[in-house]
């Protein structure tokens, strides 16, 4: 018996959720303390190009390498102050540390192909967006994009 529960904490401690995106609550410490720069490197563009055109989201993928995740969203380069305000104070705290803006965000929802890194569907409207919040260089900022929705 003793051996079986020294197993399932080791199990815990290696496959626990330290590196998860999910705190039981908002503004919690993260110990990756890359976790906001992982956020903006995925959901921040670094340039500006037209954004309705599918060839030129397709280079901008290509360029970052980020051709790797079938659905991402991005706001403006100069809006990542949008993000961090959602998680002080001008967003709602919805579970765990998943907290939603209670005005929409202007973002750019697209679909990629991950074998060639083609997009196959490009939206770009007014959303409300959630994202998880923790404390890294003791300021509480985005760490993971959870959704977009309507209302």
């Amino acid at each position: 018996m003793n051996t079986i529960l020294l197993i399932a904490v080791l199990v815990l401690a290696v496959g626990g959720n330290s590196d998860s995106a999910y705190n039981p609550s908002p503004c919690m410490r993260n110990p990756n303390n890359n976790a906001y720069s992982n956020f903006v490197r995925n959901h921040i563009l670094k340039e500006q190009f037209v954004p309705n055109s599918e060839d030129e989201w397709k280079t901008y993928l290509k360029k970052y390498k980020l051709c790797d995740r079938p659905r991402q969203s991005f706001v403006d380069k100069g809006a990542e102050n949008r993000y961090e305000e959602i998680c002080n104070g001008s967003g709602r705290n919805q579970k765990i540390n998943l907290c939603t803006s209670t005005s929409p965000l202007w973002l750019h929802d697209l679909i990629v192909n991950t074998n060639d890194c083609s997009v196959t569907d490009l939206y770009s409207r007014d959303r409300y967006v959630t994202v998880a919040c923790d404390k890294v260089d003791n300021r509480c900022l985005p760490v993971h994009f959870e959704s977009s929705q309507v209302n």
